[in-house]
């Protein structure tokens, strides 16, 4: 049974035309009945050609470009990677950034979809940068370790070919002068970081409306928080950086970001394979 990318490609048409899609809306827009938009979001549906033509058309896509081709490695984890072998710790490190730069790629996409149905939210537009900026500057640490690593060298040439052309945008944007790594990522993280230093923390004192001081004590570390500290942080935030006041700027930040992101992603896929067969781990692909 074919799985499809309909909520996916859903997610992005809002994104890129800035308004929220119902299901009812798309019914209307593609002239799909409502009882078929909606069993098209069930794994068990097989929509009939017709209807694939027509949400392709939707989209702006080829049908074949509906089908998601989403494919699961599976293989045996002691075996690919020993205990106490540094490869295999950069290995699961670089994968480990992975699973978070998806995460954010997701959160990302789903903001930007919400966000056209009501107002502008720049304390959340922030935080989502401001997670980019960290996953991804992590990310391109294990990175610069496996361009330095000489187990790992005779690796870059088994990868396939996006993920050679991945590997030279990442290794051009890891150093050298004007590097998204040694300039941008940093400096971005250094603007970020500001927040935990004493001096904005004065100033912002000033800010600070309420009264009375509150302090939720939950069952968990997480549910316990000191709430005037999050506003006072958000005022910070906003000061140094405003999606609001310098919207084309920051928007191009991001966007470079989530470029960076997608050539780290590439890269991972093909070395993660590069790697198996190297250590000759035996691996099973499954759609």
């Amino acid at each position: 049974m074919k799985k499809y990318r309909f909520r996916h490609l859903l997610e992005e048409k809002a994104v890129r035309e800035n308004r929220e899609i119902t299901l009812a809306d798309l019914s209307i827009e593609t002239g799909i009945p409502c009882t078929d938009i909606k069993n098209m979001f069930d794994t068990s549906y097989e929509p009939p050609t017709d209807v694939l033509e027509k949400m392709a058309r939707y989209f702006g896509c080829s049908s074949d470009e509906l089908v998601d081709r989403t494919k699961e490695i599976v293989f045996d984890l002691a075996t690919a990677f020993p205990k106490d072998d540094d490869l295999a710790t950069d290995v699961i490190s670089l994968l480990a950034a992975t699973n978070d730069i998806t995460f954010l790629q997701g959160l990302d996409l789903h903001y930007r979809a919400v966000q056209g149905t009501r107002e502008k939210q720049s304390c959340e537009q922030v935080f989502v940068f401001n997670l980019a900026i960290g996953f991804l500057r992590e990310g391109m640490k294990v990175f610069r370790r496996l361009i330095l690593s000489p187990h790992a060298r005779t690796l870059f040439n088994r990868l396939n070919n996006e993920s050679k052309t991945a590997f030279e945008a990442l290794k051009k944007d890891s150093d050298g002068e004007g590097s998204l790594y040694n300039t941008y990522l940093n400096d971005l993280r250094n603007d970020a970081a500001f927040h935990y230093h004493r001096e904005p923390y004065s100033k912002a004192l000033s800010t600070i409306r309420q009264k009375e001081g509150h302090f939720l004590v939950g069952l968990t570390p997480a549910e316990s928080r000191f709430l005037v500290a999050d506003d006072v942080r958000s005022e910070i935030f906003r000061g140094h950086i405003d999606f609001d006041s310098n919207e084309d700027e920051e928007d191009k930040k991001m966007e470079r970001l989530m470029v960076a992101m997608g050539e780290f992603m590439k890269f991972a896929r093909g070395f993660l394979i590069a790697y198996l067969e190297h250590r000759k781990v035996k691996y099973e692909v499954k759609n």
